[in-house]
């Protein structure tokens, strides 16, 4: 994930009009199935969402966002809506853990750390925005920086659970590890609710 400087603007790119999302999306949810409820329950979601294959064969290269759709939707079949959103939200937080420490170059993340919050979070929103087929699909990403509010919207967004448990993760983890630890994720708006799009608002100290 590189860091430029961009304004408010659409990007879908390529890769999102092909429909994909990046592996993590299904591989950081296997350890938060499992401390859930252990292989079976583990199983049992990638049974249903039909993708016991990649238990074996873990993905390695981009994956069809249907299939992490499918599988979002089966965690919460599985499991209460509070536990379903806990694990999302930890499969979100490991995604953005192996973001920073696979696609951030080293000197970029020390850079977002040492800035002032305003300024690193102008970087990361770019780079966030840049990348934005990797979380958002085939959906519309658009990111700006208001005041102390980073803003991040996505329409038509092919994942969206209620409470977008998974992207909040990503993002407030994100915002907090390179950003300020003092960063607070609000979600406004939610298409899983009858929103517009799916509005992710990080206030910054």
């Amino acid at each position: 994930m590189s860091l430029q400087t961009a304004s408010s603007v659409t990007l879908p790119g390529v890769e999102a009009r092909r429909g994909v999302v990046g592996p993590n999306a299904v591989l950081q949810l296997v350890d938060p199935l499992r401390a859930a409820g252990g292989d079976r329950l583990l199983g049992d979601v990638f049974r249903r969402a039909g993708l016991s294959r990649y238990l074996a064969t873990p993905p390695l290269a981009m994956v069809p966002q249907e299939e992490a759709r499918r599988l979002f939707g089966a965690t919460r079949e599985f499991l209460d809506p509070e536990r379903a959103d806990a694990v999302l939200r930890d499969a979100g937080a490991g995604t953005a853990a192996y973001v920073m420490a696979n696609r951030i170059p080293g000197f970029a993340r020390g850079l977002l750390r040492v800035l002032p919050p305003r300024p690193a979070a102008k970087l990361l929103l770019a780079a966030i925005q840049r990348h934005a087929w990797t979380f958002a699909g085939s959906g519309s990403c658009r990111v700006h920086l208001t005041g102390r509010t980073a803003t991040l919207e996505i329409e038509h967004n092919p994942l969206a659970t209620p409470g977008c448990a998974w992207h909040a993760g990503v993002l407030e983890t994100l915002f907090r590890r390179l950003v300020s630890r003092k960063a607070v994720l609000r979600h406004p708006s939610c298409e899983a609710r009858t929103g517009d799009c799916c509005r992710f608002e990080l206030r910054l100290p």
